[in-house]
């Protein structure tokens, strides 16, 4: 006898993804768009009817489809879906790290980096994890796996930084910076050490820029040290030839911290060019705007 999938109809209206929506066979609702967002009891009763649905269907479902159930803050639904299946190891390893399952949370982040050694999730969990429970051991046999296969990820630096941290001296954080070549390393290195000279932290991140280094999150902290520095000349030539270089619009922080440097110059001819396509870049926040006055030389 085949078993009639659960309805949930009764769920049309609330918020969701379309991708979940197409799995659930639900039509689009206008409530998508607007409205309040769930209170605790509703998202509780939600991951119920769900989960009853989950049980009844055997269909895998899509990525898309795991990444807004975790952006909805339904582990449950997520541990459901992704548990037994392989290939989604790293959405069972973060639901059963929400859900405080943490010795599955670890089998799962640890399969997941099998499946797939240079994407960066599986070790920024695993740290943490570790982190939170004080195991230095595991920490100290990861870290050099993961910044090899992931030199620049913010979130496995936070937990390196953490580890090294827990003794004064800044050795071991060198040695990381070195072994990984990384320049986010270098740029936290920059932010934590006090022995370092303004001219030790210039030759760390200059480096990088005359390698060829033209992340634009690097290129940020470059141009906010040179800013630090008073090295105003140099900001202009740096944006001005990685836009060139670039395919994609440069992120806002750059036009700023160039605008700040006309600033700094004297240069209002420029800077006024360079407030104006600032501030008509949609990514710019609004408040920035009062950062940079019309005439900020009168």
């Amino acid at each position: 006898m085949i078993r009639a999938l659960p309805s949930l109809q009764s769920w049309q209206h609330y918020p969701m993804g379309p991708a979940l929506r197409r799995f659930l066979g639900l039509h689009d609702s206008p409530s998508d768009v607007a409205g309040s967002p769930p209170s605790a009891r509703e998202k509780l009763d939600f991951a119920d009817a769900l989960c009853v649905y989950l049980e009844a269907t055997a269909t895998p479902p899509e990525e898309a489809v795991l990444q807004e159930l975790v952006q909805m803050d339904v582990p449950r639904a997520v541990y459901a879906l992704s548990c037994e299946v392989p290939h989604l190891a790293l959405y069972r390893g973060l639901s059963a790290m929400l859900l405080g399952m943490w010795d599955e949370a670890e089998a799962a982040f640890c399969e997941a980096q099998r499946n797939n050694p240079m994407e960066p999730a599986p070790y920024s969990n695993l740290l943490y994890m570790w982190a939170c429970e004080e195991n230095w051991e595991a920490m100290a046999l990861w870290i050099d796996t993961a910044l090899a296969a992931c030199p620049n990820h913010a979130p496995i630096w936070e937990s390196v930084v953490g580890y090294c941290l827990r003794e004064p001296s800044m050795d071991l954080l060198h040695g990381y910076v070195e072994k990984s070549h990384a320049w986010m390393g270098a740029c936290i290195l920059t932010q934590v050490d006090p022995e370092m000279t303004p001219e030790a932290k210039e030759k760390a991140l200059a480096r990088f820029y005359h390698e060829g280094e033209r992340d634009p999150a690097f290129l940020i902290e470059y141009t906010a040290l040179l800013g630090e520095q008073e090295r105003y000349r140099e900001i202009p030539s740096i944006v001005w030839q990685t836009e060139k270089l670039s395919k994609e619009p440069l992120p806002w922080q750059l036009g700023f911290h160039m605008a700040q440097a006309y600033i700094a110059l004297g240069d209002g001819t420029l800077y006024a060019s360079t407030r104006e396509k600032l501030l008509r870049n949609p990514r710019t926040p609004a408040s920035i705007g009062e950062m940079i006055p019309e005439d900020p030389f009168s």
